[in-house]
């Protein structure tokens, strides 16, 4: 394995351990784990330090696989960082949608599973939309080719966290 394999499968790993630790307490509130009032507080902390710790962890992966030159990291930062500010937002809607449905796995009924997949379909959709104006932002700010390396390693950071996050929740019952 190259040095650079085997950082991507490293950065992965570190990745998919974190949504682990990030989803895995949604997940378990499902399965029937109620933490205490004070104890939901402590928890919404613990999500948002994770949630940044994955975000740092994503712009250190995509560092070490764009492969910029200088003059093309300058241009693509700034449009990075602008993709990360709304892929955060976007990310607000995923932890409200599987506090949700821990909220209402033990109760769950057909008018809030069909609202639950509704909303599911949507964030799917934001979160193409949101990757397909990204590409083209960096198509135009660097090249075709290197807005297609971005989105190859944004997609696989995607599948990692939404294998994990499909392995820590229950099914509906």
């Amino acid at each position: 394995m190259t040095g650079r394999a085997r950082s991507i499968r490293s950065a992965g790993v570190l990745l998919a351990g974190l949504a682990c630790v990030l989803l895995g307490a949604p997940a378990a509130r499902a399965q029937g784990a109620q933490p205490a009032p004070a104890a939901d507080a402590n928890l919404e902390s613990y999500i948002e330090i994770l949630r940044s710790d994955l975000r740092t962890q994503r712009k250190a992966l995509m560092a070490a696989n764009m492969h910029l030159s200088d003059a093309e990291a300058t241009r693509f930062w700034p449009v990075y960082n602008e993709f990360e500010a709304e892929s955060t937002k976007l990310g607000d809607l995923r932890v409200k949608l599987i506090k949700d449905y821990a909220e209402h796995y033990d109760t769950m009924d057909d008018k809030t599973a069909a609202d639950l997949s509704t909303r599911s379909l949507k964030y799917d959709s934001e979160r193409t939309a949101l990757r397909t104006k990204y590409v083209k932002k960096l198509s135009k700010a660097l090249s075709p080719k290197l807005a297609a390396r971005f989105l190859q390693i944004e997609n696989r950071i995607g599948l990692l966290l939404d294998v994990k996050l499909a392995s820590e929740l229950p099914l509906v019952k």
